[in-house]
């Protein structure tokens, strides 16, 4: 049990490293503090617990049903919606209102490093999952490995980078362009993560190879939104 443990927090993990020293090495320019980069990609792990309890709550409410549609794209927005409003609250409360907060990009660096620490341990308790199940073994386990690091972590990164992006945008604004540019992230995250959600229910393995392709578009998308904020300057 021990072993297992460790592995699937180790395989859960690396994965989110690779992620988050690629995208801190975006930001060489200004790097934030490790001591708050590191605490911030605890507070996204540790909300992985509300969000299990809120979703398995309502599972009850929204079951995955494949044969009836409404139910099954109510559930995939609520799950969604769940998940990127408790990844940018633990990123808010805790870095947010730090003094080292104090550039567009910077938003933007927080939420994608949240959205890590959340996919790193939801990846880990998956990889446990299916360890427990027995499900763990040759392809089997290649597969689940590389649909986690390609597919939900991307997904969790891309969404909470296009929430810190728009906030990014809004950084010089007045209280009620920010909340208005936080409205449109969060959506626009949330139906982002949907979609990704709704397809890798509802579609097939090869199918799910050509999502992923699309979602990796959108990712190149992003790393050129990146780009933008970062060149944000105060007027």
């Amino acid at each position: 049990m021990a072993n297992q443990i460790i592995s699937a927090a180790i395989l859960g993990l690396l994965p989110a490293l690779i992620w988050l020293w690629f995208w801190l090495k975006e930001d060489r320019r200004h790097p934030e503090p490790r001591g708050l980069l590191a605490l911030v990609f605890v507070v996204g792990a540790v909300a992985v617990i509300p969000a299990y309890l809120l979703e398995k709550g309502l599972y009850g409410y929204f079951p995955f049903d494949l044969g009836n549609q409404s139910w099954l794209i109510g559930g995939v927005l609520i799950w969604s919606a769940i998940e990127e409003i408790l990844k940018f609250g633990a990123v808010y409360l805790v870095a947010f209102h730090n003094r080292s907060y104090d550039e567009p990009v910077d938003a933007m660096v927080y939420m994608i490093t949240g959205a890590i620490g959340f996919a790193a341990l939801e990846n880990s308790l998956f990889i446990w999952s299916a360890m427990q199940d027995g499900a763990m073994g040759g392809m089997s386990f290649l597969l689940t490995g590389n649909f986690r690091f390609l597919g939900a972590t991307l997904v969790h990164i891309v969404s909470s980078a296009l929430v810190g992006g728009f906030i990014g945008l809004a950084f010089y604004g007045q209280a009620a362009r920010k909340r208005l540019y936080l409205f449109w992230g969060l959506l626009t995250a949330v139906v982002l993560h949907a979609i990704f959600n709704y397809f890798i229910i509802s579609s097939d393995t090869g199918q799910i190879l050509s999502i992923f392709f699309i979602l990796w578009l959108v990712a190149v998308l992003v790393i050129l939104f990146f780009e933008k904020v970062k060149h944000i300057y105060k007027k």
